[in-house]
């Protein structure tokens, strides 16, 4: 049973309302996002916030995780452990520890932890973590309204329900990757409202063809594919963002000539879905109205493009283990 969150301040220290109901939500976030058994965020303007199984106390943790948070604070580096060294991995406790900075410097440090009964925290929940306290530092010095923290904490917890939900698609399509894109595109039409989509992925004829997409000129999209398969020059790992397809400068003359097509000019952030240097498809969403895509957004396009590639290297592994078999049968079958 984990008890509410509690707060012990240092002395003279003054936390405005606004601060601790911050705390307390980037607490409630990460341990709903995380799992975590311990929470633990210690502020350098004053007060120590935890989240605690009941009847453990906070003074005591933050006493024997003391070193670890001052490694932190001096080197500005989030720290993950796993400990005590040589025991089975049942046995050790997992400690994350990040930093908070502000623009002023360091605000703070956010410790979590769990048994390793009940899990193990990775290098991805160190990022996740790292992420989560990135979000929130600035509701911690008053500098944002702490409903627009709120929004911003709840939208990275959408983004990696998103994300697991389909690695499990991933996980259940071995042989065909077109539920992958089918629920990628689904994601795409809820967390990118108002664009025109196009995932496309290289047939065997090595052309790009429509795989998924939709919006309101959905058809005149569709109409440009079978298409040439890009370069290695988007083999990036960055998604391309062209604020201006019409007029921008360094936007590909093909990919104006599609703008031009679909009806005019518009917005438009693509990432190359990419495997071992190779381009296996695209993922492209387009604005006609110009809005811009925001930092989130050019996230999320590389993320579902990185979960596209396993399926479709998946998909590329299931059909060659197929054929293998099929050939060894046949040549059992002429051997007989």
């Amino acid at each position: 049973m984990v008890s509410q969150g509690r707060k012990a301040k240092a002395p003279g220290a003054a936390v405005s309302a606004s601060v601790q109901a911050q705390a307390q939500r980037l607490l409630d976030v990460v341990s709903h996002a995380l799992k975590v058994q311990r929470l633990l965020l210690v502020l350098q303007a004053g007060g120590v916030h935890a989240r605690l199984p009941a009847g453990e106390d906070t003074q005591a943790l933050l006493q024997a995780v003391t070193p670890w948070i001052e490694e932190v604070r001096r080197t500005g580096k989030p720290r993950l452990r796993h400990g005590p060294s040589g025991a089975a991995r049942a046995h050790q406790r997992s400690c994350a520890v990040v930093p908070l900075a502000g623009q002023s410097g360091l605000l703070g440090v956010l410790y979590a932890d769990i048994e390793g009964g009940l899990g193990r925290l990775e290098r991805a929940d160190l990022a996740r973590l790292a992420e989560f306290a990135a979000l929130a530092a600035p509701g911690l010095v008053d500098l944002r309204p702490l409903r627009d923290l709120e929004s911003d904490l709840a939208a990275a917890l959408e983004d990696q329900q998103t994300s697991a939900a389909l690695l499990d698609v991933v996980s259940k399509s071995v042989s065909d990757a077109q539920p992958v894109f089918d629920a990628i595109h689904a994601s795409m039409q809820r967390l990118l409202p108002g664009s025109e989509l196009a995932i496309a992925s290289v047939g065997d004829d090595g052309r790009l063809h429509w795989r998924a997409g939709s919006g309101k000129r959905s058809d005149a999209l569709r109409s440009l594919f079978p298409r040439a398969a890009p370069g290695r020059d988007l083999v990036t790992g960055v998604p391309s963002y062209w604020p201006d397809v019409l007029h921008g400068k360094g936007v590909p003359e093909a990919v104006r000539a599609g703008a031009r097509i679909v009806g005019g000019n518009a917005a438009m952030l693509s990432s190359a879905i990419v495997s071992q240097g190779r381009v296996l498809g695209t993922i492209s969403a387009l604005r006609m109205d110009m809005r811009p895509f925001t930092v989130r957004e050019i996230g999320l396009i590389k993320t579902f493009a990185d979960q596209a590639a396993i399926a479709i290297q998946n998909a590329q592994q299931f059909r060659e283990t197929q054929h293998a078999l099929e050939r060894q049968r046949a040549s059992g079958q002429v051997l007989d």
